[in-house]
């Protein structure tokens, strides 16, 4: 049942956002190492060990990413990029946030 009630409040978050048009990385069901995995178009969907929890994650959460040899690797989206979501105004960013509890 916690997974349940988990899913339906990261998927408030996952398609306020879509619904804006503001980009999202990665949709997560649980914590921990994952369970299934799958690469979508633009977002990494995944089912992991622990449901306690879940996430929605943003391009910009993880301004430095590197490759497997730690070197610094292109961003997906220029930090100026008006469909990141700290570039959204404060209505539409609070709908994000709230639409989980809202779910």
């Amino acid at each position: 049942i916690l997974a349940i009630i988990v899913a339906v409040h990261e998927c408030g978050h996952f398609i306020a956002a879509r619904s804006q048009g503001i980009h999202v990385t990665k949709f997560a069901i649980g914590f921990g190492p994952p369970l299934l995995k799958y690469q979508g178009e633009t977002v990494e969907y995944s089912l992991r060990l622990i449901p306690l929890g879940g996430y929605v994650a943003f391009p910009e959460d993880d301004p430095t990413k590197v490759d497997e040899n730690g070197d610094p690797v292109e961003l997906l989206y220029e930090p100026d990029d008006p469909n990141l979501l700290n570039n959204r105004t404060i209505p539409e960013r609070a709908l994000v946030i709230s639409a989980g509890v809202i779910a």
